[in-house]
């Protein structure tokens, strides 16, 4: 599913327009990053939790030229998903 099959089905299920549910997504979404860029984590319960991750700095090799070389620490985003939302699966 991506974000336009989201819209559609949420607009079916809601009666709203397309053009609304649209705002209402990227707005959720928007949210949800800035978020993340400001503190690092975002809980909704019963769905899961966003956060900020710090990879550390690793060595890492090059597959065409077996040349080894350093990749730097970085912050990435991740999502964990609650227990009650697993265990649906």
């Amino acid at each position: 599913m991506n974000k336009a099959d989201m819209v559609r089905e949420i607009a079916s299920a809601t009666g709203m327009t397309r053009e609304e549910v649209q705002v209402v997504v990227n707005g959720v979404f928007e949210s949800i990053r800035e978020a993340l860029l400001k503190n690092g984590h975002v809980e909704i319960r019963g769905f899961g939790t966003f956060k900020v991750s710090e990879r550390a700095e690793r060595k890492a090799v090059n597959p065409q030229t077996l040349e080894t070389m350093m990749v730097p620490a970085k912050k990435v985003p991740t999502f964990h998903a609650a227990k009650s939302f697993k265990n649906k699966f």
